[in-house]
């Protein structure tokens, strides 16, 4: 069966993605969250990214804090899968989130990367896009 992915950088970011929780558990949607750094622990990030199958997420929320290159790195790194990559930025740091969205949005040609918006309204975005793969 496959599932949704959530990945975040840091467990302070998990306060962030209740809204996501909640619109998967209204649509039945199974998911796992994963805290992995691309900044502070990039072998953890790649080692989860290795072990994902095709078959088992259909798609992964890669969130963003600040200038966070997690959603370019994940749909990087999948690029060549089946798995769909939705990127948010977070709007708690310095900039209001314009950091999070530009990291997310210059990724360069050939690399499938989805964007929802930024901060609460794209996380919650995110995640009825991502019910929407599963109905």
């Amino acid at each position: 069966m496959s599932k949704a992915l959530i990945i975040v950088g840091s467990k302070s970011d998990f306060k962030n993605f209740k809204d996501i929780e909640q619109i998967f558990k209204d649509s039945n949607v199974q998911y796992d969250i994963e805290v992995a750094s691309c900044h502070r622990d990039l072998d953890k990030l790649y080692k989860l990214l290795g072990e994902i199958k095709d078959d088992k997420y259909r798609a992964i929320i890669a969130i963003a804090n600040s200038v966070s290159n997690m959603p370019s790195i994940v749909a990087g790194y999948l690029k060549n899968s089946k798995t769909i990559v939705v990127g948010v930025g977070l709007d708690d740091k310095g900039m209001n989130g314009i950091d999070s969205l530009l990291s997310i949005n210059t990724i360069p040609k050939g690399v499938p990367l989805v964007n929802t918006g930024v901060g609460k309204v794209g996380l919650y975005n995110a995640g009825i896009f991502v019910t929407k793969l599963f109905k």
